[in-house]
């Protein structure tokens, strides 16, 4: 298949991704990207908004409906996560306002999972899971004059005040054959030198927590093949400058053997050989495979890691590995040996959103490891203390009304001074860092006002 497709200048379908001005919610994705590829190659011209940017403003929707109506497409298509169930239903009803002929089309992990929550009368259509092929089909449709919708796989909409669920549609299994993503959005992106790049899709394990399953409809996993990955990175580094790359895959390590393989693939064009890679992997499979880091570390920028909690009880409810205290050995030795070899780490972190008091979470967080987890290095290295499980069918961006009090306090202090106090990690050391954590732990406890002004003592 060629794999790329020139943008046209007038678009018949629009995509784009909703975002949050709460930056620790924002994940930018490759899906509309892939989506656009796809319908270009299939001769349906279509765009990308690069919406991300528009969250800087102060009305984000007022700018995405204003580049509408700059191109009055045919049929917009909006990706979106749980969390943004709220956000999407509200700004459908504003674009169906402003382009009452447009098919407004749900699709991401967000609809997929909550059909019920998103269809309203604003929305026509969910695609559910991968879209490629289903948006293909349904702008087909709307293109041919034809809103109906009944044979397409993997469509829900509403009909005679009833939700219709088309049955899925297979699983991609040829991730080669697809264009790559439209990385030439209507408003140009940030000349970013590190880019993100998809080397798989789906994820074998079946983590409580995790939407990956049920988007993709089983625990099946799909790779590419190292040449098309490496013509793709070779292409961006052509026509947009990126000097690094992200695997941005659900989890990248499923078969060990690849990072060597695509490493070597790298290294045989001028232009990709020595660049640095980051990549997110469990701790079980960073564990597994710890003969390949230590041969490549010095070409690993970062790795993600989920280790989400170091309670143990709480880890074996969430099903990441067997036995919570297994799960809690590999995170633990996940943690070590990425020190050890110098590799730089980010680690994953949920809060447990039911503890009944203090204890639950004084285990959840690593204060009992002072041999094996330095806490100023961890703090630095967390990507958030605050995040917390939200339920799949979410119908508000946040939903802190589900978390128990003690869960609540927690989180809404975590959030109120986290970003000051991994400011002062080096300052504050292991003894300032133990006394944030007292502080914060007595603070969920009661929720005694006269704890939060020590915090902000503590964190001035």
């Amino acid at each position: 298949m060629k794999k790329k497709s020139k943008s046209p200048k007038k678009p018949e379908v629009v995509l784009f991704q909703l975002f949050s001005k709460n930056k620790g919610m924002n994940i930018s994705g490759l899906g509309v990207n892939y989506i656009s590829a796809y319908l270009n190659h299939g001769g349906i011209p279509s765009r990308v908004l690069n919406t991300k940017r528009y969250y800087q403003s102060d009305d984000p929707h007022e700018e995405i409906l204003r580049r509408l109506e700059e191109h009055t497409p045919r049929v917009v298509g909006i990706s979106s996560l749980s969390y943004h169930n709220a956000q999407l239903v509200d700004l459908s009803r504003k674009i169906k306002e402003r382009l009452p002929g447009t098919v407004l089309v749900a699709g991401g992990y967000g609809p997929t999972l909550s059909e019920r929550v998103v269809l309203s009368p604003h929305i026509d259509l969910v695609v559910r899971g991968e879209g490629e092929l289903t948006m293909k089909e349904v702008a087909e449709r709307v293109l041919s004059e034809s809103t109906d919708f009944s044979e397409i796989p993997g469509v829900s909409y509403v009909a005679n005040g009833k939700v219709i669920r088309i049955p899925e549609r297979s699983s991609l299994e040829d991730l080669d054959n697809l264009p790559f993503p439209d990385k030439n959005p209507i408003d140009d992106s940030p000349n970013d030198r590190k880019d993100i790049l998809i080397t798989s899709r789906g994820c074998p394990y079946s983590c409580d927590f995790c939407a990956i399953p049920k988007f993709y409809e089983g625990r099946k996993w799909r790779e590419r093949s190292k040449e098309n990955i490496v013509q793709e990175i070779r292409e961006m580094v052509r026509e947009h400058g990126i000097t690094s790359v992200e695997f941005f895959d659900d989890e990248f390590l499923i078969r060990g053997e690849r990072l060597e393989e695509i490493i070597l693939e790298m290294d045989k064009y001028p232009e990709t050989e020595g660049m640095k890679i980051s990549f997110a992997a469990r701790s079980n499979t960073l564990e597994k495979n710890e003969e390949s880091l230590e041969k490549y570390h010095s070409r690993i920028e970062e790795i993600f890691c989920g280790i989400e909690s170091f309670n143990p009880e709480y880890l074996g409810r969430l099903n990441k590995s067997g036995s919570g205290e297994r799960t809690l050995e590999h995170n633990l030795r996940a943690i070590e040996m990425l020190s050890r070899l110098g590799i730089s780490a980010k680690y994953g972190f949920i809060t447990p959103p039911d503890a009944e008091d203090s204890s639950f979470i004084r285990e959840h967080l690593p204060l009992r490891f002072p041999e094996r987890v330095s806490l100023v290095d961890f703090v630095k290295q967390v990507a958030s203390l605050d995040n917390y499980e939200l339920p799949f069918n979410s119908e508000k961006e946040y939903m802190e009304d589900t978390l128990s009090p003690t869960s609540r306090r927690y989180v809404q202090i975590m959030r109120r001074f986290q970003k000051r106090i991994k400011k002062k990690t080096d300052k504050l050391g292991e003894k300032g860092l133990r006394s944030f954590f007292e502080l914060v732990l007595n603070y969920s406890e009661d929720g005694n006002p006269k704890k939060v002004e020590e915090i902000s003592k503590l964190a001035a």
